[in-house]
């Protein structure tokens, strides 16, 4: 063990950067932690945070808020990319501060882009997780209580889909599991609902 301490016994070692762990010495982005990170890390990084709604930005080694002039001339051609993640972001966040209301077509297909869906009850912007184990379905239920189609936008009634842009997996969360941040045994307890797919023909209405 080095007898002067971690920092000197970190400059007998070889930089690596925190996002790829290959080296760093090359140079790169370097935070007041100490960590050096590429420039084309850097980049990905950005553009992923960004378009994922999770600015402001910080280093991934210390967790520590960057301000954009530490990494902007990292983007180089993926700048005008994050300018408008960035801007998308800006405008959810000034509309969850006002009455929500529908959003216009073209604004749809731009939120579709980005994995975000206005609840057509309540119209407030929901965004869907990433597919996984128990995430990632079409079929979402708002916290006012909406049950509807992600892909399509169609309600559902009475917890039963009204279209057949998904199969009968799961049943819709509860509004009780969405209002208690998905808390207790309820994915134990939901059972499969009786999904358009499964009924007979000529009862689609």
């Amino acid at each position: 063990k080095c007898p002067h301490g971690s920092r000197h016994g970190m400059l007998m070692t070889e930089e690596r950067c925190p996002i790829c762990f290959e080296s760093s010495t090359t140079g790169g982005v370097r935070c007041s932690c100490g960590s050096c990170i590429h420039h084309a890390c850097v980049a990905s990084y950005a553009i992923s945070v960004a378009e994922e709604g999770r600015l402001p930005l910080k280093c991934p080694e210390c967790a520590l808020h960057w301000d954009e002039e530490v990494y902007l001339n990292s983007l180089g051609e993926e700048l005008p990319r994050f300018q408008r993640a960035k801007q998308l972001q800006e405008e959810l966040v000034a509309r969850s501060t006002v009455p929500a209301s529908p959003v216009s077509p073209r604004t749809q297909e731009v939120l579709a882009r980005y994995g975000i869906r206005q609840c057509p009850q309540c119209h407030v912007m929901i965004q869907k997780q990433a597919d996984g184990l128990f995430t990632g379905c079409d079929k979402m239920t708002c916290r006012c209580g909406c049950m509807f189609c992600f892909k399509c936008g169609r309600e559902a009634r009475g917890g039963v889909a009204r279209c057949r842009c998904v199969g009968p997996q799961h049943s819709y969360i509860p509004r009780s599991a969405v209002l208690s941040n998905y808390q207790g045994a309820w994915i134990l307890q939901s059972p499969l609902d009786m999904d358009l797919t499964k009924r007979p023909k000529g009862r689609s209405k």
